[in-house]
C-alpha cells in the first residue's frame, strides 16, 4: 500500500470514527462519513465495502494501537506494581486521547466482527504475559492468569465506561486503582487463598 493510500485510509478512519461518535452507527452514513472526509461517497467504497467493515476497522485500528501503547509501558518497568500502575495510566489516557472510540465501542460491544475480537484478545494475552511475569518473578501470588488479566481489563473498561457516563472530565484515580488490583493479586493478611 502506498504511504498516500495509507494516509488517506487514516483520514477515513479518523473521520468514521468521529461521524459514529456523534450519530452512532445506526445513525451514521457513508454520506456523513465522505463529507467528513472530505471525499467523494465513491472513494469511501474503493477502500472499504460497507459502513459496517468501515466501523469494524476503526474498532480494530484503536485496538491495536491500544495494545502497541500497552506493551510499550509493560516493557519499560519489571516490578508488577508499577507495570500495573503504568498500564492503568496508559489506558486513561488512551481514553481521554480517543474518547469517541470509547463512545462506539459501548455502542457495539455485543457484535463485534472477528477481527475486532482478536484484537481485543491479543491485548488480553498482554495482560495474561503481564501475570505471568508477576508469578515467575514471585511478586504475585499463583492465580488464574486468565482470570487475573480479564479482571484487570474488567477493571479498565469499567473505569473507562464509567469516566464516558459521568462526563465531567475526571479522572481515575491511577493509584487507587493500582492499588486495589496488586491487593487482590499478591494476597494480603486474610485474603482467602483458595
Amino acid at each position: 500500500m502506498t504511504s498516500t493510500r495509507i494516509q488517506r485510509q487514516q483520514e477515513i478512519l479518523a473521520a468514521a470514527q468521529a461521524v459514529f461518535a456523534e450519530q452512532g452507527f445506526h445513525g451514521a452514513t457513508m454520506d456523513d462519513i465522505a463529507a467528513r472526509a472530505g471525499l467523494a461517497k465513491g472513494t469511501l467504497y474503493l477502500y472499504f465495502a460497507s459502513k459496517r467493515e468501515l466501523f469494524l476497522s476503526v474498532l480494530k485500528h484503536r485496538f491495536e494501537e491500544m495494545r502497541r501503547t500497552l506493551r510499550e509501558v509493560i516493557a519499560a518497568d519489571d516490578d508488577f506494581p508499577g507495570q500495573v500502575e503504568a498500564v492503568i495510566k496508559a489506558h486513561r489516557d488512551f481514553c481521554r486521547d480517543k474518547k469517541e472510540f470509547f463512545q462506539i465501542l459501548e455502542e457495539f460491544k455485543g457484535d463485534l466482527g472477528a477481527g475486532v475480537r482478536k484484537s481485543r484478545e491479543d491485548i488480553l494475552a498482554l495482560l495474561v504475559e503481564l501475570i505471568d511475569r508477576g508469578v515467575e518473578s514471585g511478586q504475585i501470588r499463583p492465580i488464574d492468569r486468565r482470570q487475573g488479566a480479564l479482571a484487570l481489563l474488567g477493571m479498565l473498561d469499567s473505569v473507562a465506561l464509567d469516566w464516558l457516563l459521568r462526563g465531567d472530565g475526571g479522572s481515575p484515580n491511577v493509584d487507587g486503582l493500582a492499588e486495589l488490583y496488586c491487593w487482590g493479586v499478591i494476597g494480603r493478611e486474610g485474603v482467602s487463598q483458595r
